[in-house]
C-alpha cells in the first residue's frame, strides 16, 4: 500500500492516494444519505459514481508494488515467503479486527460467512457482500488475490519485451468485460467485486510502472498531462452518467461501464504524478504530516464502512450527519494505526527480520 524507502520516494503518489481515499469516504457518505447532495449538479455525479476511485486503487497498488519489487522477482529459485509475510502482517491482522467489530455489531454469526472472512475469499462471493463489513472489505480479498499473484506476475511483466501492446491487450481485456457484463445482463456487482476483475486493473498499473521505471525523465509537462486528465474524468463522468451503454443500459451507478475512460485518466495521472520532480516534491520528501496522513489511508479506507454503520445508528438524525462520518471514520483510523501499523507490524516485522 505504502511507498516504502527501498527506493526514490514518490510524494505525489501519496497526495494522490490521499484524494482516492477522501473520494471513497464522500461515495460512501452519499449512497447511504449522510450526506445529502443537491442532485443533478457537477459535483453531484462525480461524488455520486465515486466508486471509479476504486479503480485508482489498484492500479496505484499495482505500480507502487512492481516500482518496489519488481526487479526482485526475476528468478523463481528463491522463496518469497518473506514477500507474502510481510503483505499479511500489513494487513491481515486490521482485517480481523475490521471483521470481527462488524460481525459482533451486525450479530453474523453464519459459520460459511466466517470462514469466508477468514479465507479473505469474499469477493469470489457477491451474494454475501451486504453482510458483516463485506461491503467496506471486499478490496482485501482483491488486494491479497494480487499480492498472492504477484511473484508470478512480476516474473512476468519482467520478461514480456515492449510495454505498449501488453497495455492495450490489458485495457481491451477490462472494457471487453465490461461490455459483456451489460450484454448479458451480468450483476454489476459480482464483476466490480471480483478478483479476477481487480487484478486486471493491477496488472495496468505494473506495466505503467515499467514504462516509468524504463523510460524515467523529467518532462515539464507532467502536471499539465495529470491537470488535462483529472478535467476530461471530471468531465465525462457527469455526461455518461445518463447516456446508454451496451444493451441499452444506463452508465448510471454501474460502475464498471466507467472503465473505458477511468482506466486511461487514472494511469496518466498516476505516470505523470510519479514523474513530477521539482522543490516542491523534494520539500514534500521530508513531510512528517504527509508521510503521517499517508500511512492513515489503509485505515481510514478499511474502516470506512463501519464509521458508516456507526454514524447511521448514533448520528443519522443530526443536523451535519457527514461531519460525524468523517470524524468516526478518523478516530477508528488512528487508533487502528497506533495500535497495528506503529506497534502490531512494527513488533512483527522486527522478529521476521531477527530471524
Amino acid at each position: 500500500m505504502g511507498i516504502e524507502n527501498k527506493k526514490e520516494h514518490l510524494p505525489l503518489l501519496d497526495i494522490f492516494r490521499i484524494t482516492i481515499c477522501i473520494f471513497i469516504l464522500l461515495f460512501h457518505a452519499q449512497i447511504h444519505n449522510i450526506w445529502r447532495l443537491a442532485e443533478n449538479t457537477f459535483f453531484f455525479y462525480n461524488v455520486k459514481t465515486g466508486a471509479i476511485y476504486m479503480d485508482a486503487f489498484f492500479i496505484l497498488s499495482g505500480f507502487l508494488l512492481f516500482y518496489l519489487y519488481g526487479d526482485k522477482f526475476n528468478d523463481f529459485s528463491k522463496s518469497f515467503s518473506n514477500f507474502y509475510i510481510k503483505r499479511l502482517i500489513r494487513i491481515y491482522p486490521q482485517y480481523v479486527a475490521n471483521t470481527t467489530c462488524s460481525i459482533l455489531y451486525g450479530k453474523f454469526y453464519n459459520l460459511f460467512l466466517i470462514l469466508a472472512e477468514v479465507l479473505c475469499i469474499q469477493g469470489f462471493i457477491p451474494q454475501i457482500f451486504s453482510m458483516a463489513g463485506n461491503d467496506g472489505t471486499w478490496f482485501i480479498s482483491c488486494l491479497l488475490f494480487s499480492y498472492l499473484m504477484f511473484p508470478f506476475l512480476g516474473y512476468t511483466v519482467n520478461r514480456i519485451k515492449g510495454t505498449v501492446l501488453p497495455l492495450i491487450f490489458l485495457y481491451g481485456l477490462i472494457v471487453f468485460i465490461s461490455a459483456f457484463s451489460a450484454e448479458y445482463k451480468l450483476s454489476q456487482l459480482s464483476v466490480y467485486i471480483h478478483p479476477v476483475f481487480r487484478i486486471l486493473e493491477f496488472i495496468v498499473g505494473m506495466f505503467v510502472a515499467k514504462i516509468f521505471i524504463s523510460e524515467r525523465q523529467s518532462c515539464k509537462f507532467s502536471l499539465l498531462y495529470v491537470v488535462v486528465s483529472v478535467i476530461i474524468l471530471f468531465l465525462s463522468i457527469p455526461l455518461l452518467y445518463n447516456i446508454k451503454f451496451i444493451g441499452n443500459i444506463p452508465f448510471k451507478n454501474n460502475y464498471v461501464y466507467y472503465t473505458f475512460i477511468t482506466i486511461p485518466a487514472f494511469s496518466l495521472i498516476i505516470y505523470n504524478l510519479a514523474n513530477i520532480k521539482n522543490t516542491f516534491t523534494e520539500k514534500l520528501n521530508n513531510s512528517k504530516i504527509l508521510s503521517t496522513i499517508s500511512g492513515l489511508t489503509f485505515p481510514l479506507f478499511i474502516w470506512q464502512s463501519f464509521a458508516v454503520k456507526c454514524t447511521n445508528k448514533y448520528f443519522s438524525e443530526t443536523a451535519h450527519p457527514v461531519l460525524y462520518l468523517i470524524a468516526l471514520n478518523l478516530i477508528f483510523a488512528v487508533i487502528a494505526y497506533l495500535l497495528f501499523d506503529k506497534l502490531l507490524t512494527k513488533f512483527l516485522r522486527e522478529k521476521l527480520n531477527n530471524n
